[in-house]
C-alpha cells in the first residue's frame, strides 16, 4: 500500500516538470516544402500556356496548402487568388467558388472576420448561380458561425432566416433548426423584438419535440463521398478517406447493436450461475475465515501503525504538489504573454513578406531574406519588351491628373496579368513606359515565343479599348512595342530601395525597337526574329535606321502560324 502512494506521487510530479514541445510535432522541413512548391509552380506555369486551368488550379490549391503549413499566408492568399483568376478565365464557377471558400476557411477569427466573410458570401453567390444549393447551405452556415461568434447580428440574421425558410433546398436538419433558432432569439433578444424571440421559441421547441434526425450522422458521409478528389489537395483527399472511414464504421456498427444486446443477457446469466456456485464456496470457507478473524485483526492493529505514517508521507506530498501548481500556473500566464507577442511579430513578418514579393521576384526576395543581399545574375537568353503610348503627353493636357493616372492603372494592371499567363517578369514602369522580359529570374528556352505572344495580346487589348474608349467620347491611348533577344546581367544592387532591374546592350537595342515600331503593330529584331520564325508569320519591314545603333534588319509579327 505505502509503495502503490509512492509511486502515484511520484508520477504527479514528474507530469508537471517534465517539459513537452507540442510544436515539435509540426515541425515540417522547410527546404522540402519550398523544393515541392517550385516544382508545383512550374507545373501550374505550363498548365496555364496549355489552356489547362482545371490542372492549373489544382496545382495552385496545392501550392497554397504548401505555403499554409510553412506558415506563409501571403503567399498562401495570393496562390489561392491564381485559383480564382484561372477560374474566372475557364469561366468555371464551381471551382472559383471552391476557390474562394478555401481562402475563407484558411482566414482566422478574429483578425481577419471582414475577409473571411467576404470572401463566404462570394462563394455563396456563385453557388447559387449554378445551382448548388446544397454547397451554397454549407457555406451559408459558415457565415452565421462566423457572425455569431463577432456578435454581428445585422449580417447574422438574414442569413439564418434564409436557411430556415428553405429547408429542403438547403438539406436542413433537425439539429440545423435547433442551432439556428437558438442564434436567432439571442439575436432578436439584443434587438429588442419580442415577437421574433416567440416565433423562435415556438420552433425551437418544435424541432426538440421530433425524433433524431439520420441525415445529422450521414450527412458528413455524403458530402465527403460527393466531392470531386482531383479537385483537392493531397492533405485533404487524405482527412475525407479518414472521415469516410470513420463514420462508415460509425454507421455500421449500429447494424450489430441488438446482436451485442442478446450476447450481453446470456453473458450476465452466466455470472449468476458463476456466483451461485461461488456462494456456495463462501459457506464451505467460512468457517475456515472464522478462525483466521483472530489474526486479521491483530494485522489490522499493525496495517493502522503503517497507514498513519503514510499520512504523514501524503501531507508532505500535497504540499510539494501545491507548490508545483504555483509554478506551472506562473510559467503557464508567462508563455501565454510570450505566445501572444509571437503571434503579433509573426503577423508583421507576413506583411511585410507580402510587400516584398510584390517589389521583388519571388526567387530573388527569397534570396534577401536568407542571405542578406541578393548576387546579381548572367543570363545568355533574355526576351526583353519595351511599350510605349503615342501622344501621351498631348492627351494628359486634356486630363486631370487622377483620370490620367487611373487609366494608366486600367492598361498597366491589364500588362501585368499577360506577363504572369506568359511567364514574363515585370520589370518597371517610367512615365507611360512599361518594361518586361522572359527568360529571369529562372532561365528558359521559351521566352522569345512567350515575349511575342504577350506582346500580341497586349495590342489586341490595347484595340479593343480604343473602341471601347472611343464609343464613350473619351481620349485614348495607342501603343508602340518592340521586343529584342540577347544577354543581359539582372538583380538587385545598392542598400535602399531595392528594385529587380536588368542591364546590356540587349535592353537598349530593345528600346530602339519600340521606338522605331508603329502603333498596333509588335515590332522585333533579326535576333528574336531567328527563334520566333517557325511559329509566326512575320513581315521584313528592311533595315531600319535606329539612335546610336545604325540600320538594323526588323519585323512586324502579323499572326501565330496556326
Amino acid at each position: 500500500m505505502k509503495k502503490k502512494y509512492f509511486v502515484l506521487i511520484v508520477s504527479l510530479i514528474l507530469l508537471l516538470f517534465i517539459p513537452f514541445d507540442w510544436s515539435k510535432a509540426q515541425n515540417y522541413n522547410r527546404r522540402q516544402v519550398v523544393s515541392k512548391i517550385r516544382k508545383y509552380d512550374a507545373k501550374r506555369k505550363r498548365a496555364l500556356r496549355n489552356g489547362d486551368y482545371k490542372t492549373a488550379i489544382s496545382f495552385s490549391w496545392q501550392i497554397a496548402e504548401s505555403y499554409h503549413l510553412i506558415k506563409q499566408a501571403g503567399l498562401m492568399v495570393r496562390y489561392y487568388e491564381r485559383a480564382v483568376y484561372a477560374a474566372k478565365k475557364n469561366k468555371d464557377k464551381l471551382l472559383e467558388a471552391r476557390s474562394h471558400e478555401k481562402i475563407a476557411d484558411k482566414y482566422k477569427m478574429p483578425n481577419y472576420f471582414t475577409q473571411k466573410h467576404k470572401k463566404y458570401k462570394k462563394a455563396a453567390n456563385l453557388y447559387s448561380q449554378i445551382n448548388e444549393y446544397k454547397r451554397e447551405g454549407e457555406v451559408l452556415r459558415k457565415i452565421v458561425k462566423i457572425t455569431h461568434a463577432e456578435r454581428d447580428y445585422e449580417n447574422l440574421i438574414p442569413i439564418a432566416e434564409i436557411l430556415l425558410s428553405k429547408l429542403d433546398t438547403f438539406q436542413i436538419t433537425r439539429q440545423d433548426r435547433i442551432n439556428l433558432s437558438t442564434v436567432l432569439m439571442e439575436a432578436h433578444t439584443k434587438q429588442g423584438s419580442e415577437e421574433k424571440v416567440k416565433l423562435y421559441e415556438l420552433m425551437w421547441d418544435k424541432a426538440q419535440s421530433q425524433k433524431t434526425d439520420p441525415r445529422d450522422k450521414k450527412r458528413k458521409l455524403n458530402e465527403a463521398m460527393e466531392i470531386d478528389p482531383m479537385l483537392l489537395s493531397e492533405r485533404e483527399s487524405e482527412f475525407l478517406r479518414t472521415q469516410k472511414r470513420e463514420l462508415t464504421i460509425d454507421i455500421d456498427s449500429q447494424k450489430y447493436v441488438i446482436e451485442r444486446q442478446g450476447l450481453e443477457l446470456q453473458l450476465k446469466n452466466l455470472d449468476l450461475k458463476i456466483k451461485e456456485s461461488e456462494r456456495e464456496k463462501q459457506e464451505a470457507d467460512a468457517k475456515k475465515q472464522k478462525a483466521e478473524a483472530e489474526t486479521k485483526k491483530a494485522e489490522a492493529k499493525a496495517q493502522k501503525a503503517i497507514n498513519d505514517k503514510l499520512l504523514i508521507g501524503l501531507i508532505g506530498g500535497g504540499i510539494v504538489l501545491l507548490l508545483s501548481v504555483i509554478a506551472f500556473i506562473q510559467k503557464f500566464n508567462s508563455n501565454r504573454k510570450l505566445n501572444s507577442k509571437n503571434k503579433e511579430i509573426e503577423l508583421e513578418r507576413q506583411k511585410s513578406d507580402t510587400l516584398l514579393l510584390n517589389i521583388l521576384p519571388e526567387e530573388t526576395a527569397q534570396e534577401l531574406k536568407e542571405t542578406g543581399h541578393a548576387q546579381p545574375h548572367s543570363y545568355e537568353l533574355v526576351t526583353v519588351m519595351f511599350t510605349d503610348f503615342k501622344g501621351f503627353t498631348q492627351i494628359s493636357e486634356k486630363l486631370s491628373p487622377e483620370e490620367l493616372v487611373k487609366k494608366l492603372e486600367y492598361c498597366f494592371t491589364e500588362f501585368d496579368k499577360i506577363c504572369d499567363k506568359y511567364d514574363l517578369e515585370k520589370i518597371k514602369t517610367i512615365g507611360d513606359a512599361y518594361m518586361c522580359a522572359g527568360g529571369i529570374p529562372v532561365s528558359n528556352t521559351s521566352n522569345p515565343k512567350d515575349a511575342v505572344k504577350a506582346g500580341l495580346e497586349m495590342q489586341k487589348f490595347m484595340k479593343d479599348w480604343k473602341m471601347y474608349q472611343e464609343k464613350l467620347g473619351e481620349p485614348t491611348f495607342e501603343l508602340r512595342l518592340g521586343i529584342h533577344t540577347g544577354s543581359v546581367v539582372a538583380g538587385v544592387i545598392g542598400k535602399n530601395k531595392f528594385a529587380y532591374d536588368i542591364w546590356g546592350d540587349a535592353v537598349n537595342l530593345a528600346a530602339r525597337m519600340e521606338s522605331s515600331g508603329e502603333v498596333g503593330k509588335v515590332n522585333i529584331s533579326e535576333t528574336t526574329y531567328e527563334h520566333v520564325k517557325n511559329d509566326f508569320q512575320c513581315e521584313h519591314r528592311g533595315k531600319i535606321i535606329a539612335k546610336n545603333k545604325g540600320e538594323i534588319d526588323m519585323y512586324f509579327v502579323e499572326s501565330v502560324v496556326r
